[in-house]
């Protein structure tokens, strides 16, 4: 059974089973429909878990109260806070208010999953339950994504639903609406995977996983997603160079050494598959030099333009249409020119805001006026790049207290995969070896999608990671 052994969350039971719905329905966007619109289930359960606790909240409140006073000492747990505060202080300047409840109640999900996570009462038992929900999902999505590749079908909520378009009918989206956002799910979930493989002791778990990761992989070149196919070659690089690292550390144990050549093999195959395949970014796009220079020149450009933006007093913004036009051409050819625009007029937004931010969500209604004005990103308004989304909505403060927290993140995990290795914690070393893989792919592969703020597996997997870091670092004192 799923639940052999009881556990709570706010020392509450049901609030426990809710919560491992919820994360189920989140990750899968299942839907019902009713009275002919389509709504979220997780929504359902999210409603109920409320109701449960409001109506329980003075006995929750005074049985947790210890574990509220010590979350609330939590560093990254202030920092999300502070980001809701912000987000729900800058309704005061904000221009679209729609725009602006989207994007907090958004915020307000992510942060619920981080918080109500870290309430669990046995962590061992929870981080069993979250990590095999995790691997259910990844292996739901990758039987589906080849599913989808192999019949050309799709769920109606996919941008390739009934598509004429023979090449996209049989690119993977999954539950998503588009491959992009399919691609940052492989990039990320697909490291439980490795965990798992790790971990069961029979050789046929072992190839099915293997079996599963492969087409995991597959799936991804498929997708022909840039960004995350990049950041899954780095993931790859960097457990090979973790694994040599151990066979060193282990006085070159041969199972150890051939781990790494294997790696190493599969890395060669994976960019070979890539160099092969028609929907591969080898194919067709990352060959063409003429592209590829035509994209750097105007990458230099565009470095030039955003300094000139930055140091621009606003009576001389109208010079921003003689730099535009004076590389214009530079861009005709560059496949990313769309993004490049949309960078370029944040930064403008973000010079006009004094760095404080448009505030919540409502860089798209900025970019919607200066869409016509400066920069030309043909009527699309989402940033379409995480960290520039940040930025913009949120302002510098925001932004930086951000990057510092992934930095931290990232460290701790470092010294926890170290401090495992040197005392042969097995279990804590393959997860915190499977978290920082999944961690040092985020930054890049975050920029393919339209936006992460909406992204709710996004969410549950950095509150997981808080989880660990909370059980494994703070209490462990390492």
């Amino acid at each position: 059974m799923f639940f052999q052994k009881k556990n709570s969350i706010l020392k509450n039971e049901t609030l426990y089973y809710l919560f491992n719905i919820i994360l189920v329905l989140a990750i899968l966007g299942i839907q019902i429909v009713w009275k002919g619109k389509k709504i979220l289930l997780y929504r359902i359960f999210f409603a109920l878990f409320f109701s449960i606790l409001l109506l329980n909240f003075k006995t929750i409140e005074k049985n947790n109260r210890k574990e509220i006073k010590t979350l609330l000492h939590n560093k990254y747990i202030q920092f999300f806070l502070f980001w809701m505060v912000y987000g729900i202080l800058s309704l005061l300047w904000v221009q679209d208010y729609v725009l602006a409840a989207k994007n907090l109640y958004y915020l307000f999900l992510g942060i619920f999953f981080i918080i109500t996570m870290q309430f669990t009462s046995d962590y061992e038992l929870g981080k069993k339950h979250y990590l095999n929900i995790f691997i259910i999902c990844t292996l739901i999505l990758i039987t589906f994504g080849m599913f989808e590749h192999l019949t050309g079908y799709h769920i109606s909520s996919s941008n390739y639903y009934n598509t004429d378009h023979v090449r996209n009918r049989y690119r993977p989206t999954g539950v998503f609406d588009n491959t992009n956002d399919y691609a940052l799910f492989i990039t990320m979930f697909i490291w439980f995977l490795y965990y798992k493989f790790k971990k069961v002791p029979h050789l046929y778990q072992k190839i099915i996983l293997f079996l599963v990761f492969l087409c995991g992989s597959y799936l991804l070149i498929i997708t022909s997603s840039r960004a995350s196919i990049l950041a899954f070659m780095i993931q790859i690089f960097l457990l090979f160079s973790l694994t040599l690292f151990e066979s060193i550390k282990k006085k070159r144990n041969l199972r150890v050494i051939m781990n790494s050549i294997l790696i190493l093999i599969f890395f060669i195959l994976f960019l070979f598959i890539n160099y092969i395949s028609e929907y591969g970014n080898f194919y067709d796009r990352l060959m063409e030099v003429d592209k590829w220079s035509n994209y750097f020149m105007a990458e230099e450009a565009i470095q030039s333009d955003v300094q000139k933006i930055i140091k621009e007093e606003g009576e001389n913004r109208n010079n921003a249409d003689k730099i535009k036009k004076s590389h214009q051409k530079l861009r005709e050819n560059a496949s990313t020119n769309v993004r490049l625009n949309l960078i370029l007029n944040s930064f403008l937004i973000f010079k006009d805001t004094h760095f404080m931010g448009v505030g919540a969500g409502n860089v798209e209604w900025y970019m919607d006026k200066y869409n016509d004005q400066y920069y030309s990103t043909n009527g699309i308004l989402n940033v379409h790049n995480w960290w520039i989304e940040v930025l913009t909505n949120y302002g510098i403060i925001v932004f930086i207290l951000y990057i510092i927290v992934l930095f931290s993140i990232g460290v701790k995990l470092l010294k926890i995969y170290f401090y495992s290795l040197n005392n042969g914690q097995k279990d804590r070393l393959y997860l915190s070896k499977t978290l920082i893989l999944l961690l040092i792919g985020f930054p890049l592969a975050s920029i393919s999608p339209s936006s992460i703020m909406s992204k709710r597996f996004v969410w549950i997997v950095f509150a997981f990671i808080i989880y660990f870091l909370q059980e494994n670092y703070e209490k462990e004192g390492i």
